[in-house]
């Protein structure tokens, strides 16, 4: 099986977005009306060719990767995350969010996983009541990383949402089912990675 990089003549008919830098509200709502018009046309003609998420983010903020995430598990389309230089925190979770089988990274993507952080200014009450939902968050986290990888909670406590960063080559998340296809880009001869 040969899988060539996102820039090429084979991809040149196939829809493109970008999500690159930091993860915002107006990035993840371009992204977000970006993903619903390829699918509105999609719907209309009845092909649905796959859609190339492009991703290189160090993250950011995790309610809009959370709307980004929703609206492509709304999709028809299938949908080929591509990570290309760093993909962390938010990035990391839409990446592997991704249509499984079609989540393709080069061999020289930085990946990085950890647990949510929030700084709040306010008042002891106001953070207390925080808890609730600072629980929740995690436990949204550690079931969407079940469902895209298969792991087992603990596992996933264990390499991936730790007390730290995680940092991961892609060769490395593969091997735990965020990757599905790791490129090698070291050579001119490339050569493909399947899980």
């Amino acid at each position: 099986m040969r899988i060539e990089l996102p820039v090429n003549n084979q991809s040149r008919d196939l829809d493109t977005i970008f999500l690159t830098g930091d993860i915002t509200i107006p990035i993840a709502t371009e992204v977000c009306k970006e993903l619903l018009a390829t699918e509105y046309r999609n719907n209309v003609t009845g092909v649905y060719n796959p859609l190339q998420m492009i991703i290189n983010t160090p993250g950011g903020d995790l309610y809009s990767t959370w709307m980004i995430c929703d609206i492509m598990a709304s999709m028809a389309t299938p949908i080929q995350t591509y990570g290309l230089g760093q993909v962390a925190s938010g990035g990391f979770i839409i990446f592997m969010h991704g249509t499984p089988g079609r989540r393709i990274a080069t061999s020289n993507t930085q990946f990085m996983s950890h647990r949510y952080s929030m700084s709040y200014e306010a008042n002891h009450a106001n953070i207390k009541s925080q808890q609730p939902e600072l629980d929740r968050i995690h436990s949204r986290m550690l079931n969407h990383y079940r469902k895209c990888t298969g792991l087992k909670i603990k596992d996933i406590e264990k390499h991936l949402l730790t007390e730290h960063d995680v940092w991961l080559t892609a060769e490395r998340c593969q091997e735990l089912g965020v990757c599905d296809i790791v490129i090698d880009t070291a050579l001119h001869n490339k050569k493909v990675k399947n899980k």
